[in-house]
């Protein structure tokens, strides 16, 4: 059944309705408390995807392009990102069908060896983003996903942000920082 792009604000639906071209929605995760995330499929591609809608603030976040250009086998991968207007964005990931590591942990135990491999790959993903600059500044389980390909990644980036000089957010945001 098709999701309701009635639900959405009235200044993102004219994009998820360009996007209906080509993609089916069938679906909304409301486990986020930040922006709206759709799950369809891309009916040329045959190919599960999510699409986060998030607050981009005319630029105080990661510009959506360069989300498309991260390459690493520990950061969810962008197909694609634009902006939709001045305050808000978008991008679309493949869908990560294992859920993410909130999730897991609530199904099941890790045991030591799989635990520690699961923090390397996520110390794989956080280093990769930071020496491309990158912040990510709201790293957790639930914005950890398990890929098809057996991999976790580093994923939900509505909160990245560039890194100035010293190391440190460039930022104005008003997002909290813990």
């Amino acid at each position: 059944m098709p999701f309701d792009i009635n639900l959405l604000p009235d200044n993102v639906r004219p994009t998820v309705q360009r996007l209906q071209q080509t993609i089916t929605f069938t679906d909304n995760i409301t486990k986020g408390a930040n922006g709206y995330v759709l799950i369809g499929r891309n009916c040329l591609l045959d190919r599960k995807l999510v699409m986060k809608i998030y607050y981009w603030g005319g630029g105080v976040h990661i510009e959506p392009a360069l989300l498309a250009r991260l390459e690493s086998p520990n950061v969810l991968k962008v197909d694609s990102a634009e902006r939709i207007d001045e305050e808000n964005a978008y991008f679309i990931a493949r869908f990560c069908s294992g859920g993410d590591l909130d999730d897991q942990l609530r199904k099941r135990a890790f045991g030591p060896l799989e635990g520690i491999d699961i923090l390397l790959q996520i110390a794989s993903g956080v280093s990769y983003l930071h020496g491309q600059g990158y912040l990510h500044r709201d790293l957790k389980p639930s914005n950890v996903f398990y890929t098809d390909d057996d991999l976790w990644v580093v994923g939900d980036f509505g909160s990245v942000v560039t890194m100035n000089e010293e190391g440190f957010a460039s930022t104005q945001s008003k997002h909290s920082i813990i």
